[in-house]
């Protein structure tokens, strides 16, 4: 006896992101999925726990896309994969995700020559803004040393005018 059970409708599976992951804003990531019996290509979509945006209206139906996270922090994120035709059941993340904001991450000071040397983490591609203030009291002004807005991760910045206070105070802001 010979049992057929028909022929298999094609499938769509998202991989990754699949739920449980916690990203960086503008990290860039890999979207991974698998096909069975779909031809043509795919539609790529990301749910932020409010709103749905495309990553891609189209993309090759290759298994991989690239993509760069938004600016913002997110939480009940899920990826949505579809056949750009229609005809194909879709899927999407089985979880949610996160993205979080990144922000500037100071590593130390350190003195060369009785100059304060800065060293932080920047958010690359941003306006980052060092600050000083000369004591936490509520009327102290925070004042802008510097605005750094280079490629480069890390940031070795003197600060020469600091060498004659006797004590300072620093904070690092990021704007897009």
């Amino acid at each position: 006896m010979t049992v057929d059970a028909g022929a298999s409708p094609p499938l769509l599976f998202l991989a990754s992101p699949n739920g449980g992951e916690t990203y960086s804003a503008r990290q860039k990531i890999t979207i991974r999925w698998s096909s069975f019996q779909v031809s043509g290509d795919v539609k790529l979509e990301c749910y932020d726990g409010r709103t749905r945006t495309t990553i891609a209206d189209t993309t090759p139906n290759d298994g991989v896309e690239s993509w760069t996270l938004p600016t913002g922090t997110f939480g009940g994120c899920r990826v949505r994969i579809s056949p750009v035709g229609g005809g194909v059941t879709a899927d999407e993340s089985d979880g949610t995700f996160s993205i979080t904001a990144s922000t500037p991450r100071f590593q130390g000071i350190f003195r060369t020559n009785g100059v304060p040397v800065l060293h932080f983490d920047q958010e690359q591609g941003w306006a980052n803004y060092l600050l000083r203030a000369n004591s936490l009291a509520a009327t102290s002004l925070w004042e802008t040393v510097a605005v750094v807005s280079n490629e480069a991760q890390t940031v070795v910045w003197p600060d020469a005018s600091a060498s004659n206070l006797p004590g300072a105070f620093y904070r690092i802001l990021a704007q897009p």
